[in-house]
């Protein structure tokens, strides 16, 4: 019982920590950004960006990741997004996600991959919300 408290306490500190190195970013207004993670040791890839675009534009998420790895999903792309949570995972192909949301300008997008030739990047694309039009 104490050893689970203390696994739980340790993974909280871990997750904390990782949170904080998330790299803050914000998309320019009608423009883009490429997400690129860096190379750690062994080729592993690792990137955390917290998303903003300008207030009344919305946000387009477009990823991508190949990896050779199959039947788990050891490389992914975490994208978090008005509270939707969606998992990519390598898989042994390429798997894509695209996103848009008119009401959503925040996100979160973590890349993490443990096999040497994973390869994953993200572009999100900043695009003025619609008018509202007046209806009668």
């Amino acid at each position: 019982m104490r050893a689970m408290t203390t696994l739980r306490v340790l993974l909280a500190v871990c997750c904390a920590a990782y949170c904080i190195l998330a790299e803050d970013v914000t998309v320019p207004a009608n423009g883009e950004l490429k997400l690129m993670p860096d190379q750690k040791a062994g080729g592993r890839l690792e990137g955390q960006w917290k998303i903003s675009t300008p207030e009344h534009y919305y946000h387009i998420v477009s990823c991508g990741l190949w990896s050779s790895a199959s039947g788990t999903c050891k490389d992914k792309i975490l994208i978090t997004q008005g509270g939707k949570k969606t998992e990519v995972c390598g898989e042994g192909k390429n798997s894509f996600y695209v996103q848009q949301d008119t009401n959503l300008n925040t996100a979160e997008i973590i890349i993490l991959t443990n096999t040497p030739d994973a390869r994953a990047m993200c572009t999100v694309y900043s695009a003025e919300k619609p008018k509202e039009e007046n209806t009668f």
